[in-house]
């Protein structure tokens, strides 16, 4: 049975939670071009939580960065301060776990070209991904003007799994999985010759029917 307890890494602050969006760390306008960041965010040791967490479950192949901008909370906005950096990227989806979408759509995460920070990475172009997505929109991010809707990766690197092997992923963020009573790891009879005695495997198939 898959666990379903969720953790918080390094809080903030008492009471500091967002179920999908990352805490905002705020700087005066504008912001250096790069930066130290700290966040603070929820984290799912099992495919169960981060599908019930998400709007979209996909695996794609990305096109690589299309665009960043900065990504505001409603609040900054009004106050007059700026967010947090995000990168936009343009995924080819192949498969859809959960959801619906289109065959093509846009994905953002924090920027790792502006921001210094554990647990963010890149959707370089040709990487093969399993993702947890968040739909957004103008009204979820006022500071992103030059896309309408586009999906946000749960949790930073939580929510992106790579693809290792047809049919079987790698968490780029395994301290989230690698705990007691986490998701169990594929048998490692079951996987191809490649990967045998590789830790924190899983099979894609673990992820189906978690709507």
């Amino acid at each position: 049975m898959m666990d379903r307890r969720m953790r918080t890494i390094a809080p903030l602050a008492a009471g500091v939670v967002a179920s999908l969006v990352v805490a905002l760390l705020l700087w005066p306008n504008p912001p250096p071009s790069t930066m130290n960041a700290h966040f603070d965010f929820p984290t799912f040791s099992s495919f169960k939580d981060l599908a019930e967490a998400s709007d979209l479950v996909v695996v794609g192949t990305s096109r690589g960065k299309i665009g960043s901008e900065i990504d505001l909370a409603p609040d900054d906005a009004e106050d007059g301060n700026v967010g947090i950096p995000v990168a936009f990227y343009d995924l080819d989806i192949t498969q859809i776990i959960k959801g619906e979408s289109k065959e093509r759509i846009v994905v953002s995460a924090p920027d790792p070209s502006r921001l210094v920070a554990e647990s963010i990475s890149a959707l370089d172009e040709g990487d093969e991904v399993l993702l947890f997505l968040g739909e957004r929109s103008e009204g979820d991010a006022p500071g992103v003007e030059s896309f309408d809707t586009f999906f946000t990766v749960l949790s930073m690197d939580n929510g992106i799994f790579d693809v290792v092997a047809p049919g079987f992923v790698q968490p780029r963020m395994p301290g989230a999985f690698d705990v007691p009573g986490g998701e169990p790891a594929a048998e490692q009879v079951d996987l191809p010759a490649e990967l045998k005695g590789e830790e924190l495997i899983y099979s894609v198939d673990a992820v189906r029917g978690l709507k």
